[in-house]
């Protein structure tokens, strides 16, 4: 009873203070209530355990609520109590182990707020460990055979995921929590501010996610900018992000470099992307990407869905695979819509693309087009070059594509939309047209395609001076026009192509998804 009628005393100076919080201009949190409860004969000890009649409360200053009591004892200064926190590889669960170390013997213990059996004592310490779902601060409080007591804390603040990321440091928190094993699958992260990482040989970037731990989740830039990018791990897996598998990035903006010679699976938005979709993603002007095998200016590998995306980065691989968008795009679902490469590409052995620098086992490049210079300096060690304005080699379809740059290859297959088709049959490509110059050595130097295998290419046109193929393959209903009639020939190109009435591309058709640009 004695305790009972110390917190009620407690409860009605609290219930005053609540009231003068909001009606007393004179209210200060720590002052004000100091001296209201030395004024009802109550002292404050460490903080927040305010001492009524001898009995010890815990009050929380902001809620002017009673949070735990103590009873009479006196703080033991010489019990020690430790805190350590780990979480679970999906960061839903967090366990609190507290240490207590003390030469005597305790007789109670409250942790979380429940009374708990005293554990068997090890080397003059207790070990006591409470699992919790949520972040916030927690509490064990013990009390020795003499009945003087001790606190001790615990802080968990990782489980419950951020839902926006405001800062670089919430951003690097958000990338070593993926890289040491949370996925984010069926999780939102969003930007709520740009970013900059302030990228240096000596600041470099960490990929977020890697072939062991892949983020999983959806990442919403929410068109903001993450600028100051560098990336140089000396592994493979670079970019922003490292590996991701069935997430979603979208909403986005990049600015930075990326990757070095000889490493694989580059790129400035992701390494690599197994499944999910990237959507309204682009990379800034004055960026660039470097690699080996499998590079481009947003994926180095992706068997994804990718769609409104462009890139401004300078791409360079000193291997094979090398791609505006994509190093290789890759699987019967895999596709690219609505992309425009507008950036120079670089191919030292092998496949080069302004969107992609192979496309394999049927995946689909559509409304898509290519500004940038495309060069294959190489050869893929069987002799050949294969460089396109759209994909350099393919066993895929490429549909309603142009293409407006140079293109080069050293060494044969070399076109404006496609290096080369093989494996396909059918039609692969249609509804292309190409302006741009075709030049290079070797036999397969075609306006559209350079080599096709037993395929056919139908409605394309092109106004350089090169066939329509360079080596193989047939052509339906196509034709080398001049560049005014081809400026008419949207509705023979196809629907998803719209007349140039504002002049964006030369009066050259434009793809329908191009009007709202400048």
């Amino acid at each position: 009873m004695d305790e009972a009628t110390a917190r009620e005393k407690l409860e009605l100076v609290l219930m005053e203070l609540a009231s003068d919080k909001y009606s007393d201009e004179s209210y200060n949190s720590k002052e004000y209530i100091d001296n209201r409860l030395a004024e009802n004969d109550m002292s404050v000890e460490n903080e927040n355990i305010v001492i009524v009649d001898d009995w010890k409360f815990e009050i929380d200053r902001n809620t002017l609520q009673i949070v735990d009591s103590y009873g009479k004892g006196t703080e033991n200064q010489e019990i020690e109590i430790e805190a350590s926190v780990a979480y679970n590889t999906t960061y839903s669960q967090a366990t609190i182990t507290y240490t207590i170390s003390y030469n005597g013997d305790l007789k109670t213990i409250v942790a979380n707020g429940k009374k708990i059996d005293i554990p068997e004592k090890q080397e003059e310490k207790y070990i006591v460990q409470i699992n919790v779902n949520e972040n916030g601060t927690y509490k064990i409080h013990v009390i020795d055979s003499n009945d003087k007591y001790k606190i001790g804390t615990g802080e968990v603040d990782k489980i419950v995921s951020p839902s926006k990321i405001r800062t670089a440091e919430e951003l690097i928190e958000f990338r070593e929590r993926v890289n040491n094993g949370e996925s984010f699958e069926g999780k939102e992260i969003k930007l709520a501010n740009d970013i900059d990482l302030k990228g240096s040989e000596e600041n470099k970037w960490t990929p977020i996610g890697n072939t062991t731990n892949k983020f999983k989740g959806t990442f919403n830039g929410d068109n903001k900018t993450i600028s100051g990018l560098y990336v140089n791990t000396g592994a493979n897996y670079q970019g922003l992000f490292g590996y991701v598998e069935n997430g979603t990035i979208e909403n986005l903006n990049i600015q930075g470099t990326s990757g070095a010679s000889g490493k694989d699976n580059v790129g400035l938005l992701a390494g690599y992307c197994s499944g999910g979709k990237i959507d309204n993603v682009h990379t800034i002007e004055g960026s660039s990407v470097k690699g080996g095998v499998y590079v481009g200016g947003l994926i180095g590998y992706s068997n994804s869905q990718i769609s409104n995306v462009s890139n401004s980065a300078i791409v360079t691989g000193s291997n094979n695979c090398v791609g505006g968008i994509v190093g290789r795009l890759e699987g019967e679902k895999a596709k690219i819509s609505n992309a425009a490469n507008l950036a120079k590409v670089t191919g030292s052995l092998g496949y080069a693309g302004g969107i992609a620098g192979s496309l394999r086992s049927s995946a689909t490049i559509e409304t898509s087009y290519n500004k940038g210079n495309i060069r294959g300096n190489g050869n893929d060690g069987t002799g050949y070059t294969s460089v396109g304005g759209i994909a350099g080699e393919s066993q895929g379809t490429m549909i309603y594509c142009y293409n407006r740059g140079e293109i080069y290859g050293a060494k044969g297959q070399v076109a404006g939309i496609g290096g080369n088709s093989y494996g396909h049959g059918g039609t692969p490509i249609h509804h292309c047209y190409n302006t741009g110059a075709i030049t290079g050595g070797g036999r397969a130097i075609g306006s559209i395609l350079g080599e096709g295998y037993a395929c056919t290419i139908s409605y394309c046109y092109w106004t350089s001076t090169n066939g329509g193929i360079g080596y193989r393959g047939s052509i339906s209903n196509c034709g080398n026009i001049t560049g005014e009639i081809l400026t008419t020939y949207a509705n023979i190109l196809g629907s998803p192509f719209t007349d140039d009435k504002n002049k964006i591309n030369d009066g050259y058709p434009i793809l329908s998804w191009q009007q709202n640009q400048n």
